[in-house]
């Protein structure tokens, strides 16, 4: 999920001023921004962030977000492939391993498959 900052605060002597940043960030750099300007403590601010749908998330709807999405998607992804050859008798095979978390739990999965031999 790709989401942009709106950030409004208010100034006495000006009113309400908004900023609006054009970059996309990921839904984790959103929530580390979101704990920074926080510990700003500015009393009259306020940040909200826009999705690539044009929908608007609270901090509070983004966290919720963030632990569901931490219990459905798999993070910390590893792939690994492997091949392997018998020279005595012809056999050859291949072999992948993903390593990854879901939520907190950590998996492995594992597939290999042996290779048609070439008969010549």
């Amino acid at each position: 999920m790709k989401l942009r900052a709106h950030y409004t605060m208010k100034v006495k002597s000006i009113g309400s001023i908004a900023f609006f940043q054009e970059d996309w960030m990921e839904l984790k750099e959103a929530l580390i921004l979101a704990k920074h300007i926080d510990k700003k403590k500015e009393p009259q601010s306020l940040l909200s962030f826009e999705d690539e749908k044009g929908a608007m998330w609270s901090i509070k709807e983004l966290e919720k977000l963030n632990e569901e999405l931490k219990k459905l998607e798999p993070d910390q992804l590893q792939v690994y492939f492997d091949a392997s050859f018998h020279k005595e008798t012809g056999d050859s095979g291949l072999g992948v391993v993903v390593y990854y978390k879901l939520g907190e739990d950590a998996y492995r999965l594992r597939k290999k498959s042996a290779l048609p031999r070439n008969h010549q």
